[in-house]
């Protein structure tokens, strides 16, 4: 199969949101969250858990780590992260690292 090029993909993405919105105009996340790095951990987050049992959890962990530059506390083995949510640091963590395309997370 051939693989869609950059500004087809943009194109077909901008083409899904313009029908989401038209279709869920006002449309929420039920997840809290302050900038896109938050939204970002809170999504992670929610993965294994209900989004209020996130909503309880991330104020604190927002409070200590508020940004993708101070999330290096995450590092496995580190005594940053509560224990719930000790496994995702990693992934957490990961997301907020270049990868191939050289982008990071949202700063926020």
């Amino acid at each position: 199969m051939k693989q869609e090029s950059h500004i087809a993909l943009v194109r077909r993405a901008r083409k899904i949101d313009r029908i989401l919105r038209q279709v869920y105009p006002n449309a929420r996340s039920e997840l809290d969250y302050g900038n896109p790095f938050q939204l970002v951990v809170a999504v992670v987050l929610s993965a294994q858990n209900t989004d209020v049992g996130v909503n309880k959890a991330t104020p604190a962990l927002f409070a200590r780590y508020p940004t993708p530059r101070t999330s290096g506390g995450w590092r496995a083995g580190s005594a940053g992260p509560p224990r719930r949510i000790r496994s995702k640091s990693k992934r957490m963590s990961n997301s907020c690292s270049p990868g191939e395309t050289g982008r990071c997370c949202p700063t926020g």
